[in-house]
């Protein structure tokens, strides 16, 4: 305590005489900066202190260093601003002291100082912070990836590495990281062959060292993502192949039917890195013993096989061979693993090949389109993929039309709620002018979807507007979604009055339309807007008429809305009734919700008044 008393005291004269000589601060912000330094000392000093008080003093300290450093504008640290970072730095040790259990404290302590410079100081305060957080495994991962980063010492990072994976180990990070750093630090050995009689190089020693790293790391983890982090990282360095072949054959041994791992190896394909053969001539059967079932069994051996007799690994491929190859693998695996994963893994591999079409389109395009078909005749198609497939066939009128035919049918068989599916076999009719299966596939929608179908009706009214001799089946039509209570189909009301105004060209007939339309529930407050702007164009608008739209807008939507109100009134003082503004004002405060009346009125006064 006698330290930090002296820390808080004495130390920070010169600070005070600096600040000002340089006149960084005024004689009343120095005063402030004494009080405030001795406010937060006195808390941290008395009994009762919470590391939160710690975390204040830090915060304060701080933001004023910023701002000295913001007032200095140098191009480096003032010998003030070096003895404010100190500060801070002190009242971090001496919260530490206090609470040696707050992880978070001891991470912010690090982070000052790496921001800091005092890079010299952070491998000790790791190796303090271990001491009471040793139990966490990113703290060792942390420790050992700074050690490797700034200092540079392998041997350190070795050690801090062991000692945590003998606290952890099954931790799939601190394997991972561990052999990462010892695989790049390999890949910086010598090629030439100076050991051990002129028979191995620097380089092959070291690559001997990680894969022991990695052979102990396989005997503690069972997490297939660790060996796809390790395999993807020897894809990193050439001198990784016959790693590259043990973590491949140690994975085939492993997850010999697991979807995400023949997903990977197609890729790897894709890349240009073929498999080579598997170098145990019985793999096969040490795999398949293994497996419960003989089923399992069988696929297994086959997948095997198939990988056993690839190509030679790592050769130079043209892209076109590499994706014949990828391809393959899929075609393979998907023969083998019959499941919808490991099909939807090949199908978005194709879709994702088919992004970059400026290099060997058609090839890429057919492959996609075979992938396709092969999962639609397997029934592994998801509804994303029919839709996906139905654009393409269509876009390049891949076969007959027959064909496209059976495909949408075969999609909304299998997804009978699927919207976007029956709206692709319905359309294709509309196009070919195919009234009687227009008509056919929309009532299947319809009976499937229900109170869904309302972009079926749409493209059903659209397809019979374009015919002038269809009036009688678009009323028909108009009739039966106009009775429907579901929201999204209210709007067709609207549209059928607009239709009836707008085609027929009879307002006589809108009109008898509107009132019938009007007792429809649920109301729909548009019909009401729409009917008085098409009474509003008539030649010499019937005001009565007019007038009605209003009268039926505020007594369905009077209660909740004030904007109805002011068009009522407006209509009245422009075209109606100017004497009727009066009682149309006490209606509207009467109807509208309590909380609405104030803003009405409000906005009545600047109607009045014309600004509105």
């Amino acid at each position: 305590m006698a330290e930090f008393v002296s820390y808080s005291g004495e130390k920070l004269l010169p600070e005070y005489e600096y600040i000002r000589q340089k006149k960084l601060c005024s004689d009343e912000e120095i005063r402030e900066i004494i009080k405030q330094r001795e406010r937060m000392h006195f808390k941290t000093s008395k009994p009762s202190r919470t590391v939160n008080d710690f975390v204040e003093y830090i915060k304060f300290e701080s933001s004023l260093l910023k701002r000295i450093k913001a007032r200095e504008s140098l191009s480096g640290p003032s010998r003030l601003q070096s003895s404010m970072a100190n500060n801070i730095k002190n009242i971090y040790k001496i919260g530490l002291s206090y609470y040696p259990e707050k992880l978070k404290f001891w991470l912010e302590y690090i982070k000052f100082l790496k921001l800091q410079g005092y890079h010299f100081e952070v491998p000790g305060t790791y190796e303090k912070m271990l001491k009471f957080h040793g139990d966490k495994p990113y703290v060792w991962v942390e420790a050992a990836v700074f050690e490797y980063d700034e200092a540079h010492d392998i041997d350190r990072v070795k050690s801090i590495f062991f000692r945590g994976l003998q606290r952890h180990p099954d931790d799939i990070e601190m394997h991972f990281e561990f052999f990462k750093i010892m695989l790049f630090e390999t890949s910086k050995m010598s090629t030439e062959l100076t050991l051990q009689n002129n028979t191995q190089s620097e380089q092959s020693i070291g690559l001997e060292r990680v894969e022991i790293i990695y052979k102990n790391a396989k005997k503690k983890i069972t997490d297939i993502e660790y060996y796809i982090q390790v395999l993807a990282t020897t894809e990193l360095y050439p001198f990784t192949k016959g790693l590259q072949k043990m973590i491949i054959s140690d994975m085939m041994s492993q997850f010999p039917l697991c979807e995400k791992i023949w997903h990977i190896f197609a890729q790897r394909e894709l890349k240009g890195f073929s498999f080579s053969n598997l170098d145990k001539p019985d793999e096969e059967a040490n795999i398949a013993s293994q497996l419960s079932s003989e089923d399992q069994k069988d696929n297994a051996r086959s997948l095997i096989s198939f990988a056993r007799s690839s190509a030679p690994g790592f050769e130079k491929k043209t892209l076109k061979q590499r994706i014949k190859c990828c391809v393959t693998m899929y075609r393979s695996a998907v023969r083998e693993i019959k499941t919808e994963a490991m099909w939807n893994y090949y199908l978005n591999a194709m879709l994702e090949l088919n992004q970059d079409l400026s290099t060997q389109k058609n090839y890429k395009r057919e492959k996609l389109g075979s992938a396709l078909k092969a999962a639609h005749e397997a029934n592994f198609m998801s509804e994303y993929f029919y839709d996906l497939y139905i654009d393409l066939l269509k876009e390049d009128k891949v076969g007959p039309w027959d064909y496209l035919i059976e495909i949408m049918n075969s999609a909304v068989e299998r997804y009978p709620q699927s919207i976007k599916l029956w709206e692709h076999l319905t359309t294709f009719y509309t196009i070919k002018d195919d009234a009687t299966m227009v008509e056919e596939s929309f009532r299947k929608a319809k009976d499937k979807l229900g109170s869904s179908s309302a972009k079926l009706y749409k493209i059903l009214l659209q397809y019979y507007q374009t015919k002038p001799d269809c009036y009688d089946r678009l009323d028909s039509i108009y009739n039966e979604v106009c009775k429907e209570t579901a929201e999204d189909f209210l709007n067709f009301r609207v549209d059928y009055l607009e239709y009836t105004a707008l085609v027929k060209e009879d307002f006589e007939l809108t009109r008898k339309l509107y009132d019938e339309l009007t007792l429809l529930s649920p109301a729909v407050l548009t019909l009401h807007e729409t009917m008085a702007y098409l009474e509003s164009t008539q030649l010499k608008p019937n005001i009565a008429r007019w007038r009605k739209c209003y009268e039926n807008a505020t007594n369905l939507f009077g209660k909740s809305s004030i904007q109805i109100w002011l068009n009522y009134l407006r209509f009245e003082r422009d075209h109606g009734n100017p004497k009727q503004l009066t009682i149309l004002f006490e209606r509207a405060k009467q109807s509208l919700d309590a909380e609405l009346v104030v803003n009405f009125v409000s906005d009545y006064q600047l109607f009045i008044t014309g600004l509105i």
